[in-house]
């Protein structure tokens, strides 16, 4: 994309910034997982910035630093690249999560994990066992859970879900998302 994503303009905001704002709608606890622990762009005080318990160890050590930091039992994990995260969606999946370590949705038969509700404690512990093993990839850490597998069918009660989903990986995409936020405020 030629900068981080984080700080990448979405319209008047950085990408962060509007993930971040979608989140606090959900929850009083917003952490956000950099490497070195600082943020790339101005954040509200009350959001925690925490830095990954092994650097460059990817997303899964940035999981298992935010689980390890939680302050409630049930954490929403979300990349800063959803412009269009739904607090709706992350809270369908805390309500079915039942007995499971985590709530994991399959969109198009892909996982979503990094868009995905964890039990705090189960996740936090196994996330630590796997990174101590050298492992450092997501499937690697669900492998030890006990995941509940939701089906995109099963949230299309939940309007625009699929809009949840949406990750800016390309200028392509981050066109589309634009012209989608667009769309959405023009509604308004």
């Amino acid at each position: 994309m030629g900068v981080p994503k984080a700080t990448m303009l979405f319209g008047d905001e950085p990408l962060l910034a509007r993930v971040v704002r979608r989140l606090h709608s959900l929850s009083d606890d917003v952490m956000v997982v950099t490497q070195d622990g600082k943020s790339p762009i101005p954040l509200p005080a009350t959001v925690r910035v925490l830095a990954d318990v092994i650097p460059d160890a990817g997303p899964l050590a940035g999981l298992v630093s935010g689980l390890k930091q939680a302050r409630h039992p049930l954490v929403a994990v979300v990349s800063c690249d959803a412009p269009f995260v739904s607090p709706d969606v992350l809270a369908f999946l805390a309500g079915r999560i039942g007995d499971a370590d985590a709530a994991v949705p399959l969109v198009d038969g892909r996982r979503q994990s990094l868009h995905a509700v964890y039990r705090a404690s189960a996740g936090a512990e196994a996330g630590k066992r796997t990174l101590a093993e050298g492992l450092r990839r997501l499937d690697d850490l669900l492998a030890r859970l006990r995941v509940l597998w939701v089906r995109g069918g099963d949230m299309r009660r939940i309007p625009a879900w699929r809009r949840s989903f949406l990750n800016v990986n390309t200028p392509d995409v981050l066109r589309q998302a634009l012209a989608l936020a667009a769309e959405e405020r023009d509604r308004r």
